[in-house]
């Protein structure tokens, strides 16, 4: 489960707060958790039409409104503050967020707060792609342990609540 988390943090690095990415199958199997926001493309918008909007890149599994939850059929409206549930392949995926406006970025520089055994791992995937990894760990022999395994890495001791370290 560790490594399911930190693969689920690493897959949601650059997306905005209001989207969530999952993978399934390898990758295979995409499911992306959408809260319609007042200015989405999803907003007053049966799912009927949005499937033709987007040519069928992706189906709704489930929608959640006030806390219900739905299994929409293509009658359905979308709201502000539904939370929608599509799944789709890694192409249709990318091809809703072009056609929904989602603009993914790239991070260059990551903040891992804790070096435990998820921070471990989420540490070595981004080393692995390039990106400045700072980590804030406040085990110092932990830290310490850090330093040595990722020279590439800022490993740095300290609590990541307190306001001076961050």
């Amino acid at each position: 489960p560790k490594i399911d988390v930190a693969e689920i943090i690493y897959n949601n690095i650059g997306l905005p707060g209001h989207v969530r990415l999952d993978s399934f199958f390898d990758d295979a199997i995409q499911m992306l958790s959408i809260v319609v926001l007042k200015d989405s493309p999803f907003c007053g918008k049966s799912l009927l039409d949005l499937h033709k909007e987007h040519n069928g890149s992706f189906l709704v599994a489930a929608l959640v409104r006030d806390g219900k939850l739905f299994i929409p059929d293509g009658n359905f409206v979308c709201e502000e503050g539904d939370n929608v549930y599509l799944t789709s392949d890694q192409e249709g995926v990318a091809e809703t967020f072009k056609k929904m406006g989602i603009i993914t970025t790239s991070s260059k520089k990551v903040l891992i707060v804790g070096g435990g055994f998820t921070g471990d791992y989420l540490a070595v995937e981004l080393i692995d792609a390039g990106k400045d990894v700072t980590i804030i760990e406040e085990n110092i022999q932990n830290c310490k342990k850090l330093m040595e395994k990722y020279p590439k890495a800022n490993a740095s001791y300290g609590n990541a609540e307190s306001v001076e370290i961050l």
